[in-house]
């Protein structure tokens, strides 16, 4: 395997499998992730509901609802309309 050919995720990916590490989901579900927004910007995202704003989010924002981010940063995420 060329290492260079595959990027860093794939490779921990590959190692996993290899080794018998279950892979462990690290984003957080669509109610969780809405809420997460919400929390943040009460009422400004109401008309949305949660999987359109989720999916728009992350359109955006990929790493939004990633809990591998540390809990204190909050990305700005107005204007994903």
């Amino acid at each position: 395997m060329n290492l260079r050919e595959k990027s860093l995720h794939e490779q921990i990916s590959q190692y996993k499998q290899e080794h018998g590490i279950a892979e462990t989901s690290s984003k957080l579900g669509t109610k969780e992730c809405a809420a997460k927004v919400r929390s943040f910007y009460p009422h400004v995202y109401d008309d949305l509901d949660d999987a359109t704003l989720t999916k728009k989010l992350l359109a955006k924002y990929p790493d939004y609802c990633d809990t591998r981010v540390p809990g204190g940063w909050v990305e700005d995420v107005q204007g994903i309309r």
